[in-house]
């Protein structure tokens, strides 16, 4: 199965999380953009939430908020759909 060989997008997500941190918020764009293309070749809604909100963050930080907005509104979209905890 092609799926089960693919890398879980949390991997990514976390390397952007380190990223973010160092403030290289261009790395952690991209980290959060590879783990949400994953999360939704494999249709895990959570972790493609989890990326929206965290790309929107980093917008929101550079001053992009429309962009922000938008992502964020794409995240309660798709939270409304899954049983989060997070």
């Amino acid at each position: 199965n092609d799926i089960e060989q693919l890398p879980h997008p949390a991997i990514f997500r976390g390397l952007g999380d380190i990223a973010f941190e160092l403030s290289n918020y261009s790395n952690a764009r991209e980290n959060y953009h590879k783990a949400l293309l994953l999360a939704e070749k494999i249709n895990h809604r959570e972790e493609q939430t989890r990326a929206l909100v965290k790309m929107g963050n980093i917008d929101l930080i550079q001053g992009n908020h429309n962009r922000a907005d938008d992502l964020y509104r794409r995240g309660v979209t798709l939270a409304k759909q899954v049983d989060h905890s997070w």
